[in-house]
């Protein structure tokens, strides 16, 4: 196991033990593996498909990360998920593209659309910066403290 995945399946664990005082199911990772298409375009139809397929079974809003969305800070980003649960939602489901970013498919299809940062990075750093902010807007909505930022 890679420290990387070490570092996600310790969010993971973490948002499991505090997530259910706040509604909060289990984080849970579903990988889209698009076969390699010759074209860009065929690459970005196909994962566009695979993404389409994968949360129109699933409920709650569909949030894309992309350099171009929004910027949270991490309190916004908590009263956020806040604001979701109380719209009676139980699940988020964040999209984090391929190597070409979210398709203007899929862009049009999301709820909201998240930036970590102007930069680009990568699945495998993206995956455990994603869970670690969601378990820090959760300690925020805990008053755990662990999150030690202007709300404390």
């Amino acid at each position: 196991m890679s420290p990387e995945q070490a570092l996600y399946d310790d969010y993971v664990g973490r948002i499991a033990k505090i997530g259910r005082q706040v509604a909060l199911g289990p984080l849970t990772l579903t990988e889209l593996e698009p076969r390699k298409s010759a074209t860009l375009n065929a690459a970005l139809t196909a994962e566009t498909t695979l993404i389409a397929n994968a949360v129109k079974a699933r409920s709650g809003p569909i949030v894309g990360l992309d350099p171009k969305g929004k910027s949270l800070t991490t309190e916004a980003f908590s009263e956020q998920l806040v604001t979701w649960r109380d719209q009676g939602h139980s699940a988020v489901n964040f999209i984090i593209g391929g190597a070409e970013g979210l398709s203007r498919e899929t862009k049009q299809s999301l709820t909201f659309s998240l930036s970590l940062g102007a930069m680009t990075w990568p699945h495998f750093l993206v995956r455990p910066l994603l869970a670690e902010q969601i378990y820090r807007a959760i300690c925020i909505q805990t008053g755990h403290p662990y999150h030690r930022g202007k709300s404390h």
